[in-house]
């Protein structure tokens, strides 16, 4: 396997800077993912460590060797496409097997394989003409026009329409001339490995039995599953992936994250995954990199980029609901400090802040943003340790296991709670919401960044 390294990697077109100072290692094995918003440099990140775009400066090392200007051919990399990328008129095997059997066959092996190809091709035809010629003798020469025209007609539409065939066709003449020639062994041995690979792919993914099935009689999970069988069995040292599952309905969806994190953890094969989907890098990620405007805001565990948001762009892009924010001016009150903001008067406690207390100190007088996340939140329950609000619902949204409440507090400030199971709150209740102090995040509203 392999670790990954980007060394001050840039990207422009023209005068857009997609990708700017990137700096990131990927260890060995392990399982990383890209994700933000559209056009935030991810997918182009991907593709110059692909080989498919080029780097405007900067360095690319896998497993220690520089391929900033290695062709993906020769990057020992595999990458499963967001639309999949089959070829319609190939089947399941083949299809497999089209990227490992362009990597172990040579050029000379290639050379002989068309050249058997047309001597079987001649063969065929010499066989339809022979039987055309007996066949006029006996029925009369309309018989054998037809019989010559027709049949040399449908092996060639047969060529065009069954690629299987035309395989078949080359794999007997391979197999034939294999006892006379040792690079025509080479190859049905080659042909025998990608066999013994594909096959293994398909176990592990569950889908032998769709080995003869074009792409078209495939459902979308199947046919995800031979993309992902497609890399597999070149067994490289890494594995990209771009939003494989975003074609998907949200069910299979589902399904195929499990089956993903599964799989990599099976393979122990470093990946580069990227998505849009926050929730598929929480629970596929063994380290997410946020990505916001060509420059990674924060990586981490998902649990410390979930619990721990470096700025205020990561804080609200990951979770669902997202973190409630509310921005007020840091004064001073009778018995601490107090963020002042529209209606709102939320006292800051000196003695359960701590050090997020001194540091909000330097602030005094100046605005701040207040993140806390819905569920963090609680209603009409007296906790310890909170700052309290009184609040109006002005929406509730039941969603089975969870109920989201939206309230308006202060003048027009609205936030949102979220609650486990169903709970019997109407549009236009009152409540009192607690803010426990050590759930609290507070960040510069200009840099963006991290207070405490």
């Amino acid at each position: 396997m392999a670790e990954v390294k980007f060394e001050n990697v840039t990207k422009a077109f023209g005068e857009t800077v997609a990708v700017r100072d990137l700096n990131l290692e990927i260890h060995d094995k392990e399982f990383l993912v890209l994700v933000g918003p559209s056009g935030c440099g991810k997918t182009t990140t991907l593709r110059m460590l692909a080989g498919l775009e080029d780097t405007t400066q900067g360095r690319i090392y896998i497993d220690g060797k520089d391929v900033t200007y290695l062709p993906p051919k020769d990057r020992d990399i595999a990458m499963v496409f967001q639309s999949y990328a089959l070829y319609p008129h190939m089947n399941v095997y083949n299809n497999m097997a089209f990227g490992l059997r362009n990597r172990l066959v040579s050029t000379s092996m290639k050379q002989l394989r068309a050249g058997v190809t047309l001597i079987m091709w001649f063969i065929v035809i010499a066989l339809i003409t022979a039987i055309s010629q007996i066949s006029g003798y006996i029925f009369g020469q309309a018989f054998y026009s037809m019989m010559m025209f027709g049949g040399i007609g449908a092996f060639f539409l047969a060529l065009g329409l069954y690629p299987d065939f035309r395989m078949a066709l080359t794999w007997k003449g391979m197999i034939f001339l294999s006892k006379y020639s040792q690079l025509a062994h080479e190859y049905i041995e080659i042909e025998k490995t990608i066999e013994d690979r594909v096959n293994w792919a398909a176990e592990i993914l569950e889908i032998p039995e769709l080995l003869n099935r074009k792409p078209r009689q495939l459902s979308g999970g199947q046919r995800q599953r031979v993309a992902l069988g497609r890399a597999m069995v070149r067994q490289p040292k890494v594995f990209l992936m771009d939003e494989p599952l975003s074609n998907l309905d949200a069910k299979l969806r589902n399904s195929m994250r499990a089956e993903l994190a599964t799989l990599q953890s099976k393979l122990e094969i470093t990946t580069v995954y990227v998505t849009h989907d926050q929730v598929e890098a929480m629970t596929l990620g063994h380290r997410i990199a946020v990505m916001n405007k060509g420059v990674i805001e924060q990586i981490g565990t998902p649990d410390e980029v979930y619990s721990k948001p470096e700025t205020l762009f990561v804080a609200g892009f990951i979770g669902t609901p997202t973190m409630n924010f509310i921005k007020g001016k840091v004064e001073a009150g009778t018995k601490g400090l107090e963020l002042v903001s529209l209606g709102i008067n939320l006292h800051l406690s000196k003695e359960e802040l701590g050090e997020k207390f001194t540091r909000l100190q330097h602030y005094e007088g100046k605005e701040v943003i207040l993140g806390i996340r819905p569920e963090n939140i609680k209603i009409d329950t007296q906790i310890k340790f909170a700052a309290s609000l009184p609040g109006t619902v002005t929406f509730v949204e039941p969603i089975g296991s969870v109920t989201n409440l939206f309230f308006e507090i202060g003048i027009g400030q609205k936030i949102t709670v979220s609650v486990e199971g169903y709970h019997k709150i109407a549009r236009g209740d009152s409540s009192t919401l607690f803010f426990p102090y050590e759930m609290m995040h507070f960040f510069d509203p200009t840099s963006g960044k991290r207070i405490a």
